[in-house]
């Protein structure tokens, strides 16, 4: 009876329904002093690196993506009167828990 308790048990924290994996999507500004454009810009061999250091900066495990923004990323939620260009490119690092 035991075993079946166990199974069971198992069996449920192993499901890919229960598990639920948290993303959040960041805007890191290119200008923002960490030097994060250099590694980013090009895909060089750090950009992963730089991305997951970036997650956890914020609490959260490892990047699963890093792209360059496009401006309506940022602005996309203001209305029309109040976008404005972009200073800098942005880049959007999505992070998952």
């Amino acid at each position: 009876m035991r075993f079946v308790m166990f199974a069971a048990v198992l069996a449920a924290c192993l499901s890919p329904s229960l598990s639920h994996a948290t993303e959040k999507t960041f805007a890191v500004p290119t200008d923002d002093g960490y030097g994060m454009d250099d590694c980013l810009s090009e895909g060089n061999a750090c950009a992963k690196l730089v991305a997951d250091s970036w997650c956890q900066v914020k609490g959260m495990n490892h990047s699963v993506r890093f792209e360059v923004a496009a401006p309506e990323d940022i602005t996309g939620s203001l209305s029309q009167d109040k976008v404005r260009p972009i200073a800098a490119p942005a880049y959007l690092i999505t992070c998952q828990d």
